[in-house]
């Protein structure tokens, strides 16, 4: 099996700024990973893997954690990643009735 190109330097950082801008930290852009990231770790995840169509450019690509992006592999969207792994969150109203409920 043949290894995939490295993303350029160039793109991953335009990638970065385009999603982060000029800030030197933040947050894993996988909604619910907790991951902190850095300008110089990080990696470029496909919105729409390769396999499925995606292309490699700034527009499809997304400043992710290495977990993550590892774990995601080429057989998930991001989105599709999110809503089939991200555990559900509950309101602040539900929460309040599930404590209610107990007692």
């Amino acid at each position: 099996m043949a290894s995939k190109a490295k993303i350029p330097k160039a793109l991953r950082e335009q990638v970065w700024l385009v999603s982060v801008g000029p800030r030197f930290q933040t947050k894993c852009k996988v909604s619910w990973c907790t991951n902190t990231m850095n300008v110089f770790d990080f990696q470029c995840g496909h919105n729409i893997p390769e396999s499925k169509g995606g292309k490699t450019d700034v527009h499809n690509l997304i400043p992710i954690c290495s977990r993550c992006n590892q774990s995601m592999g080429n057989q998930y969207t991001i989105n599709e990643w999110t809503r089939k792994f991200a555990a559900p969150r509950m309101s602040c109203w539900t929460w309040i009735k599930y404590l209610c409920s107990r007692s």
